[in-house]
């Protein structure tokens, strides 16, 4: 192997750990405050109460789950599907929650701020993950 190849496999590696990373933290975010989690998810009118509770207290642990395997290369490939459509439905919710021009709490990493919610900056983020989660999934299958 050259060093190109192995500088990109070593690449590849750690931006599947913090893949992994973000989604362990942003679980177990959420995993400690689930309420807080629970009002995100209904500041954007897309679920009825019940959906929105069930969904508050499976997500993070699938979050937390399908991170693990990314770090530990167990089941990967599920565990990057799984995030990847994951992220892709938050792209469309936070898409439709702009449209609709409400002002949402992400949820995503903590208790948000009090301020305004800036779409682009969201959608930049998002879409930067849904990326490295493609690009891993890509990268796997070769």
């Amino acid at each position: 192997m050259d060093h190109r190849a192995k500088t990109i496999k070593i690449l590849f590696i750690v931006l599947q750990i913090g893949m992994g990373s973000l989604f362990i933290i942003a679980g177990t975010l959420k995993i400690l405050d689930p309420s807080n989690f629970l009002t995100a998810i209904e500041t954007f009118q897309l679920l009825p109460y019940p959906l929105a509770y069930i969904s508050a207290y499976l997500l993070p642990w699938l979050e937390i789950i399908c991170g693990l395997a990314l770090i530990l290369n167990k089941g990967q490939q599920s565990a990057l599907i799984i995030l990847t459509a994951l992220i892709a439905v938050f792209i469309i919710a936070l898409a439709l929650s702009w449209g609709r021009g409400l002002d949402i709490v992400c949820g995503c990493f903590g208790k948000p701020g009090s301020s305004k919610t800036n779409y682009p900056l969201l959608l930049t983020r998002n879409f930067a993950i849904l990326a490295a989660l493609i690009l891993i999934l890509i990268r796997n299958k070769k």
